[in-house]
């Protein structure tokens, strides 16, 4: 991904623990992320909106079967295609980090999972 072509997004980040982290983000992406416009990092406010963001689809995300089995640790709010700044469920700002999203196409056995918006 290059800086032309991205857009601003968010994206849960599952437990390491579960054992099938690159699974589990193919078959739960399109419920875990969300997509941002164009020009939203150079809001003034745009920290503020992301972390009202992260606190609702938290709510929504752990009333689904899947947040029993794929539990989001913490949310990845990419600012841009290698820099994020990674918030707690509850909205806590945690600091800055080089992170990269998840590649939106790939396939595991054979099977193509494409990862859509909500």
């Amino acid at each position: 991904m290059n800086d032309q072509s991205f857009e601003p997004l968010i994206e849960g980040a599952l437990s390491a623990d579960n054992g099938h982290p690159i699974f589990a983000k193919a078959l739960t992406y399109g419920t875990r992320v969300v997509r941002l416009p164009r020009g939203f990092v150079d809001q003034s406010d745009h920290l503020h909106e992301v972390r009202r963001l992260v606190t609702a689809h938290h709510r929504k995300y752990v009333k689904t079967s899947l947040a029993r089995t794929f539990s989001i640790q913490h949310y990845v709010y990419f600012t841009s295609p290698k820099r994020s700044v990674r918030i707690s469920v509850t909205g806590q700002v945690l600091g800055s980090f080089n992170d990269i999203p998840a590649d939106p196409e790939f396939t595991i056995g054979g099977k193509r999972y494409e990862i859509v918006d909500e």
